[in-house]
């Protein structure tokens, strides 16, 4: 496409640059090259407006930029630099969006094992789902790594093309409350917005806890029609900011879709889903109050977009495992899980569920990553000694934080500490918890789950929780 019609389409008004061929669209300096639209954002770390010159100077068609600057060239000063990089990535995949149903996920705890429940009941009615989020974005099988839990733009609505392109007609979103602060999924609108939870998270960008739940708001604007967790006590905040507003519960009895009757069998459980349309007797492959929510929040999502239940509960009995995500883990006599637990409820809910079924001992193995919110670190210690037999304090993406402050934060939290051991090195600290483990015990390594790298002193080092634990288990 040439620049000054995709400028046009992205109504951003500006006859003064010079026509050109378009080859991107990019917030990235080293991403740009000739015939690329560079956006100049600036972040908390980055400030894109120190690399105009260098965008320019590699070929730039165009810099945007919401910088108090004297326009010339191919130099456009705009009002909202994120919303300009969102409207003009837009333009130039000749929006995909317009040509599917998106559905986005927010909440603190959820969204990934959410997401792939929503894609694999789609799947069963013979749709197409393309999926972006934590593990990946794309259809099928082979997921493209993103990066972020939302990607940017420029990786957004390039993915949303090759879907469109391939008869995709639907896309769940795994939506962070960064990206909904940092404009990064405008313009899009939503066929459904979906809210799982509300809990203690990421504090160090929002500053505080009303900014974190405002930024999670932002998606139910944009959303024809909101899902909300009923049982959630910050569910009120999320109602009536769309056209329509549904909730689904597993407590609240005047639920659009509730969950009752609930009962654990040998390799699952069961429940009824009562909704508008009566009832329906449910059997999920999956134990605890964790995947319950989940897959409820899923079952309900598809009813709220016009699916019938009954012709998607025998694909509840086969929802896909999760990589990272309650990942079971066997070797020898003994059994260890993985989960992305990094959040105090997310811990507290993982432990609760695995206490449950616990024969003999509860080890927990966890950290907290450095540079990030510090004052969930006193939280994290006390959800684990909840129902930890015995805990390991260990690194998780230290960065350049000291692991051992990190872990003495943690350590503060913990009510029994008697059986509580600090060991900075995580292969260590995993050998250690799957050798002290007997035949009736579980080990749980929570933080990373999917995760195949160490943050630390500025390196990725590579690092899986999967891998080490396979080799001590063995």
């Amino acid at each position: 496409m040439n620049l000054l019609s995709i400028l046009e389409e992205a109504g951003i008004k500006n006859f003064r640059v010079s026509e050109r061929e378009v080859t991107g669209v990019t917030e990235i300096i080293g991403n740009v090259k000739q015939g690329s639209i560079f956006v100049a954002v600036r972040g908390n770390k980055f400030d894109g407006s120190k690399f105009i010159d260098e965008a320019l100077g590699k070929g730039a068609s165009a810099v945007i930029t919401d910088c108090d600057i004297h326009e010339e060239g191919q130099l456009i000063r705009v009002n909202d630099s994120r919303k300009a990089a969102g409207l003009l990535s837009a333009a130039f995949y000749s929006h995909p969006e317009r040509e599917m149903k998106l559905i986005g996920i927010t909440g603190t705890n959820g969204k990934t094992t959410t997401a792939y429940y929503i894609r694999h009941l789609l799947e069963s009615t013979g749709e197409k789902c393309g999926i972006t989020g934590t593990l990946g974005c794309g259809f099928g099988e082979k997921l493209s790594p993103s990066g972020y839990t939302t990607p940017l733009p420029e990786e957004y609505f390039r993915q949303l093309a090759l879907m469109r392109d391939a008869g995709v007609k639907y896309c769940v979103s795994e939506i962070s409350s960064q990206a909904l602060s940092q404009k990064r999924t405008y313009p899009l609108k939503f066929s459904l917005g979906v809210l799982t939870n509300i809990g203690h998270d990421h504090l160090d960008y929002h500053k505080s806890f009303e900014n974190y739940v405002s930024a999670k708001a932002e998606l139910f604007k944009v959303s024809d029609k909101a899902l909300i967790n009923a049982d959630d006590s910050y569910c009120s905040n999320f109602s009536g900011l769309s056209n329509e507003t549904l909730t689904y519960s597993l407590k609240a009895p005047f639920s659009d879709f509730t969950a009752k009757n609930i009962s654990e069998r040998e390799n699952g459980t069961a429940y009824i889903l009562l909704e508008n349309r009566g009832y329906n007797r449910v059997f999920i492959n999956e134990k605890g109050e964790i995947p319950l929510y989940n897959s409820l929040a899923a079952l309900s999502s598809l009813c709220a977009l016009g699916f019938n239940a009954q012709e998607l509960i025998p694909a509840m009995g086969e929802l896909p495992g999760i990589k990272g995500r309650m990942q079971k883990i066997s070797g020898g006599n003994k059994t260890a899980y993985i989960d992305f637990a990094h959040t105090p409820d997310a811990l507290y809910a993982v432990l609760s569920s695995l206490r449950k079924n616990t024969a003999g001992r509860l080890i927990c193995v966890f950290g907290c990553g450095g540079e990030r919110d510090k004052l969930k670190r006193g939280l994290m210690g006390s959800a684990a000694s909840q129902f930890s037999d015995m805990i390991v304090l260990t690194s998780d993406n230290p960065r350049s934080e000291d692991p051992e402050k990190i872990t003495e934060d943690i350590y503060k939290g913990i009510k029994n500490k008697r059986n509580t051991y600090k060991i900075s090195d995580r292969e260590e600290a995993i050998a250690f918890a799957v050798g002290s483990a007997s035949e009736n015990d579980v080990v749980l390594v929570a933080g990373k789950g999917h995760e195949d790298y160490q943050l630390t002193g500025g390196r990725a080092l590579h690092f899986s929780d999967e891998e080490i634990l396979k080799k001590y288990l063995h």
